[in-house]
């Protein structure tokens, strides 16, 4: 069997009500996890560990949207979640969470495990049979409870407002991505030369 990561821990930790039993011969694969979901989860899981707290839950997840940066990160940076906010947050709700308590680790090497609504969210969060980074942002702002509620709360951002945002952000088009050009430090150095030409001239 290969490595695990904490997605792939919280997913085998799925509680039974988020798995759907199916007669054997037609049970659906368990879904995959794109690769920004992936980094969300272990940015969370490496957030529960420097904190020293047994279980990462959903403020966890919601730290690591925040730090994973793009789109999603955007949307909640607008809204007031940043890095240092977030973070302040964590730190109240770790003290008096009732919710989603974070424990404390059980010694070196032990690390932090997913609480079992990380494995609700990441249930919540599968669409078209993946876990994206728009899923769990969608999963974490329609719970209305945990961590990350209770951060949000803390923060006075309103998650039906951020969600509406976020459908919003979700329906728009891609943009189209840019070819990679052969030789980047070339142009880098023609742009260069173009602007020094220009104050050269003045």
């Amino acid at each position: 069997m290969g490595t695990m990561t904490p997605i792939h821990d919280a997913l085998v930790g799925a509680p039974p009500a988020a798995r759907v039993p199916l007669p054997t011969p037609y049970r659906r694969p368990r879904p995959t996890v794109d690769d920004g979901a992936e980094r969300v989860v272990a940015l969370a899981w490496r957030e529960a560990d420097e904190r020293g707290h047994g279980t990462f839950g959903t403020g966890h997840l919601l730290l690591g949207l925040v730090r994973a940066g793009g789109a999603e990160a955007g949307l909640l940076a607008a809204a007031g979640v940043t890095a240092d906010t977030a973070g302040a947050a964590m730190a109240l709700v770790a003290a008096h969470s009732v919710s989603e308590p974070v424990g404390r680790t059980g010694g070196p090497g032990g690390g932090p495990v997913a609480g079992e609504a990380v494995a609700e969210v990441l249930a919540a969060a599968t669409t078209g049979g993946a876990v994206t980074t728009a899923g769990l942002l969608r999963a974490l702002l329609a719970g209305p409870w945990g961590q990350a509620a209770e951060m949000l709360a803390a923060l006075a951002v309103d998650p039906a407002a951020l969600a509406d945002a976020g459908a919003a952000l979700a329906g728009s088009p891609a943009a189209a991505p840019r070819p990679m050009p052969r030789n980047p430090s070339g142009l880098l150095s023609a742009a260069w030369r173009r602007a020094g030409a220009t104050i050269t001239g003045a």
